[in-house]
């Protein structure tokens, strides 16, 4: 299941940038995982629709998480997609960060076994809370941890 690089956040350059198309498609199947959102992937896969770039993704054949914004996420692999909504946990701040956070926190959730469905409401979760300030999110104590915790168990639910 493991490669060299756990999961690849392709980055908007390699993404959007058609003489770094090819090397990024390559890099991909190095990865064997990778995490990449609808703009990016609208542009790397020739697509014109989230739909479309879903399909692309899925007949690739490499496991992605699939960041789609304010709607949520995706967990697309063994030809199958799997959706996870947004979640709302407080006023949205800023959303710089929340790509890399809810990746680390999707891999970490796929690493670790989980479905591919719940390791997309990881990702979801976490960045729920980055949204709440500025930079990174600073105060994740016991209590956070179990508040998001509840969280996965009603989204799962």
């Amino acid at each position: 299941m493991y490669s060299i690089f756990p999961m690849w956040e392709i980055p908007t350059a390699s993404a959007i940038e058609a003489d770094r198309r090819e090397q990024t498609l390559k890099t991909i199947q190095k990865a064997g995982l990778f995490s990449i959102n609808l703009p990016e992937s609208m542009s790397l896969f020739d697509a014109k629709s989230e739909e479309e770039a879903i399909e692309k993704i899925l007949q690739f054949g490499v496991p992605c998480f699939f960041r789609v914004g304010e709607k949520g996420s995706y967990f697309l692999c063994d030809n199958k997609s799997h959706f996870a909504a947004s979640v709302t946990i407080g006023d949205v701040e800023d959303p710089t960060g929340c790509g890399n956070c809810s990746t680390a926190a999707a891999m970490y959730g796929y690493c670790e076994g989980k479905a591919p469905g719940e390791a997309a409401v990881n990702g979801n979760i976490s960045a729920a809370y980055n949204l709440l300030q500025y930079g990174p999110y600073p105060k994740f104590t016991a209590d956070t941890r179990a508040q998001a915790l509840e969280l996965l168990r009603q989204r799962l639910a």
